[in-house]
């Protein structure tokens, strides 16, 4: 069944079982309930049966959907939805690495994929496609240090960068050749790829639209509102495997964040394990990784010790089997996923792979944390 996320409006699958579905684009979480004639309560769904009630409510939505048209359409505005194959971010710091987005080489699917971000290095800008297998650096490319990156964008053929000087740039993905650079009137705010163009807002309430099928860029003449922006790639709080889901949950203890991972089939909770994080200064997440057939990896971002933590998590037991440390001031993890071979983890500017089933360290490119 097809559950509709009640924030973003994103399209989730949902099974009978399920009492509670985490939007995997905005993060909410959703309460699910079903009646004994196996209707699906509080969501937007598809039925093979139809009660009276439900006919009702059915047309009665579709009026108000009409009616809604109507009122966008007299305020000339329309209302796009997103593409869920792209993957986005931004950067929150001028001089760490951001980035490290996955893109598919069509080498073993996943399992040799390339990742790719931006990294300042020496005070200059590059763009740069990363091995994801060995860390080798494949392509590098440098980018003028006086305009800095603030906003990345990655969709099936194409780089954007908008850049402190209120310009956006166009790259090629295969040989990150510049292809475009416009200027903008303002620095970049919002972003979103839908139908192979890339609509995004600037700081002065400007819209923007570029057309990728003939690299053109406009300034939009209607009003249009996000219906279903996704997050980061990386920000997943629950991950399926089988008919067994495994959930980070956190919840208010005294003024403070606890954190703890369950594992339920179906409404029965197999195991809870409490991470026992406390005093969270900064938390973007958090993220449960599938890493083979046993462990589950997971990120800590940095608590108020100023330590960081990746962890490998018995599923069967729902025990920790071990524990990746990173100290130090300024040595935060802010993003990671996992390519189908190792954890790639984005601590401090610099990419290090872990094997996610001892932690591990593989490879790391950038500069060492201290």
């Amino acid at each position: 069944m097809v559950f509709k996320c009640n924030n973003c409006g994103a399209k989730l699958n949902v099974k009978k079982t399920d009492e509670i579905v985490t939007c995997e684009y905005c993060g909410s979480v959703n309460k699910i309930e079903f009646s004994t004639n196996n209707y699906i309560r509080n969501i937007t769904g598809k039925s093979k049966k139809y009660t009276k009630i439900s006919v009702i409510i059915t047309f009665t939505m579709i009026a108000f959907g009409i009616i809604s048209s109507l009122i966008y359409s007299n305020k000339n505005s329309t209302v796009l939805n997103t593409d869920d194959d792209y993957y986005y971010g931004t950067f929150k710091y001028n001089y760490y690495q951001d980035g490290g987005y996955p893109i598919d080489n069509n080498n073993d699917a996943f399992l040799d994929i390339v990742t790719i971000g931006l990294n300042i290095e020496n005070s200059q800008n590059f763009l740069q496609i990363i091995d994801g297998k060995t860390g080798e650096r494949l392509q590098s490319i440098q980018i003028n240090k006086e305009k800095k990156p603030k906003l990345f964008v990655v969709n099936k053929e194409y780089i954007c960068i908008a850049k402190e000087d209120f310009t956006i740039s166009i790259y090629n993905k295969e040989n990150l050749s510049e292809i475009k650079t416009f200027s903008l009137s303002d620095k970049v705010d919002r972003y979103f790829f839908s139908d192979n163009k890339l609509y995004f807002e600037t700081s002065d309430d400007n819209k923007w639209i570029i057309d990728f099928s003939n690299l053109d860029l406009k300034k939009d003449r209607f009003k249009f509102k996000l219906k279903n922006r996704p997050g980061r790639y990386i920000h997943v709080n629950t991950v399926e495997d089988g008919n067994i889901t495994y959930t980070v949950k956190k919840k208010k203890k005294s003024s403070k964040d606890v954190f703890s991972v369950i594992a339920k089939k179906g409404k029965k909770e197999i195991w809870n394990l409490p991470l026992g994080f406390e005093d969270v200064t900064w938390w973007d997440g958090p993220v449960i990784v599938q890493s083979g057939q046993n462990i589950i990896t997971f990120g800590k971002k940095f608590t108020s010790d100023n330590l960081n933590y990746l962890i490998g998590i018995d599923k069967t037991e729902g025990r920790i089997k071990y524990e990746v440390q990173k100290s130090g001031k300024d040595c935060r993890l802010y993003d990671f996923y996992f390519n189908g071979r190792y954890v790639i983890a984005n601590i401090n500017g610099s990419f290090h792979a872990f094997d996610p089933s001892t932690g591990e360290t593989k490879w790391m490119v950038g500069n060492i944390c201290k």
